[in-house]
């Protein structure tokens, strides 16, 4: 069979890579904050009626929590070999100038979007 040489920095290639590298980043990320959301006694629920009853903002502590474990999860992929003191330094300095929350209520905006929704485990079926 002949090989045919091919131009990987092509347009095509690129937008396959990108698609394929994001996939992956991003489901580590969601079930990062998946585990994180159970750790704390909530889950994830399909919300199709557009009502967001009985879903009060989640207490400082909780949210602080989950954005530090959304935050571990992304400077350890990004850096797998990371110091952990340096990992412990900057996941610190991410939580004081708030980009770690910036990132969680980015992705639970971006999930509400799709309807799902956090919601307290024992609310039941929603």
């Amino acid at each position: 069979m002949e090989q045919k040489k091919i131009d990987i920095a092509s347009s095509e290639i690129a937008i396959a890579v990108d698609a394929s590298l994001n996939t992956d980043y991003y489901q580590a990320i969601l079930r990062a904050l998946q585990d994180a959301a159970v750790e704390h006694d909530f889950r994830f629920v399909m919300d199709e009626s557009g009502e967001r009853t009985d879903r009060g903002p989640l207490s400082v502590e909780v949210m602080a929590s989950m954005a530090r474990t959304v935050n571990r999860l992304r400077q350890m992929w990004l850096s797998p070999q990371m110091d952990e003191e340096v990992l412990y330094m900057r996941l610190d300095i991410e939580a004081d100038d708030g980009h770690d929350h910036v990132w969680l209520t980015g992705l639970l905006n971006a999930l509400s979007k799709k309807g799902i929704v956090l919601v307290p485990a024992s609310n039941g079926d929603v």
